[in-house]
């Protein structure tokens, strides 16, 4: 008599396996525009409190060729610079992707009150959400 619904449940279980990959992706997905949006909207209103939220403890800055290891609050003290010498007007993500170990990057350019540089980010997860590892900023 159980044999009867052994169909039925199955493919119940099969659309719900679909259907949970489905929320899984999109929320992958959401996760790292999230990230890329809130990044823009940092360099485009030159705030470094909020592009510091998205970085991991310790970053790597680069700025056109000065590098430097820094925590989150050293990190804002170098960024609250660097928006005064270059004061943001845009930034577009020009080329994003994934490594094969998950890790995630972004290549962007960031337009600045009198020119533009390029932006690359490098990105890890921790604690189910991408923070920014490194960031290097290069005048074009």
């Amino acid at each position: 008599m159980c044999a009867k619904y052994f169909p039925m449940i199955f493919k119940f279980c099969k659309l719900f396996s679909i259907v949970l990959f489905f929320l899984f992706f999109v929320a992958t997905v959401i996760g790292q525009q999230d990230i890329y949006e809130q990044s823009k909207l940092a360099f485009k209103s030159s705030n470094p409190k909020e592009l510091v939220k998205l970085f991991e403890d310790e970053v790597d800055i680069t700025i056109d060729g000065e590098k430097g290891s820094y925590s989150k609050q050293q990190a804002e003290f170098v960024l609250k610079d660097f928006f005064k010498k270059y004061p943001g007007i845009d930034m577009k993500v020009v080329h994003s992707g994934a490594s094969d170990r998950g890790d995630r990057y972004a290549v962007c350019d960031y337009y600045y009150k009198g020119g533009q540089m390029r932006v690359i980010m490098y990105m890890k997860e921790q604690a189910g959400k991408y923070k920014i590892t490194v960031l290097n900023l290069v005048k074009e």
